[in-house]
């Protein structure tokens, strides 16, 4: 706590002892970040896609409990801007996630040493475009905005292969094939924010958002079970669907303290 103190106290000595600092202009290009944390600081991508906070529709069970986009696959976003003039930028957010993972157990104890498996592996897309105006302020350290931008994210389907090996003096091998689908989020939203300037290439500020957003999460799901015991194989398949979707106004989660570092 005493560190993030000393901090703020020498950020804004630093911004008193300066000279009222110049905005970004024409042809600058700046890179936001997420400040989190008091005592512990630590900066973090801007802002995640809309579907961080969905729940997976998981009709098979293959997550063992409800759970998140985000803590399947990673929702960060790369976030910049560039200004077209003094008072205008564009924006733009990319996010561009996978993730793998894969487990294997040995089972030893028993009479019938057992090996299973299990590789699980999603990949998600993100992204979000939009422009700011940017109003003159009497203050010239202080840049207020407002603007607009759509925003769209995809989650592909989450697959998942298991396979068992059972030793023993009737050895025999299964391997499933499971896949859920993802779902996509498609937003429009109003934005209203600010940033103060430390320096020229320097500023914190925050902002907020409020609009309309569409999730659809699930669709067809599939399972597929291939058993070979004594050189035999039989094939058992299951298929289903399974939806949910949302829609509506709502504040954007993006409000908070943000770090801008413009070139």
């Amino acid at each position: 706590m005493k560190r993030f103190a000393f901090a703020m106290i020498a950020l804004i000595g630093l911004a008193s002892a300066t000279q009222a600092q110049l905005k970004p202009e024409a042809g600058s290009i700046g890179f936001g970040f997420r400040i989190n944390g008091i005592a512990n600081t630590a900066l973090s991508n801007w802002t995640n896609t809309g579907l961080g906070g969905e729940t997976i529709v998981d009709p098979l069970g293959l997550l063992g409990a409800p759970t998140q986009v985000g803590n399947v696959v990673p929702q960060e976003m790369f976030f910049g801007r560039y200004y077209i003039s003094s008072g205008l930028a564009v924006r733009v957010g990319l996010g561009i996630n996978s993730a793998s993972m894969k487990t294997s157990d040995l089972d030893t104890v028993i009479s019938t040493p057992t090996t299973i498996t299990t590789a699980t592996s999603a990949f998600s897309f993100g992204i979000n475009a939009g422009i700011e105006k940017h109003f003159a302020s009497a203050a010239g350290k202080i840049d207020p905005y407002a603007g607009a931008q759509i925003s769209f994210a995809s989650l592909g389907a989450v697959k998942q292969e298991q396979i068992v090996a059972v030793g023993g003096t009737t050895p025999f091998s299964s391997t499933t094939n499971n896949k859920i689908a993802g779902g996509s989020h498609f937003g429009l939203d109003l934005l209203a924010g600010f940033n103060f300037f430390f320096t020229d290439n320097f500023a914190l500020g925050g902002e907020f958002s409020w609009g309309f957003h569409s999730t659809k999460m699930g669709g067809d799901y599939t399972t597929e079970t291939s058993v070979t015991s004594a050189g035999t194989t039989v094939t058992t398949k299951g298929a289903g669907n399974s939806t949910v979707s949302s829609s509506g106004l709502r504040v954007g989660s993006t409000a908070g303290v943000n770090a801008s570092i413009f070139f």
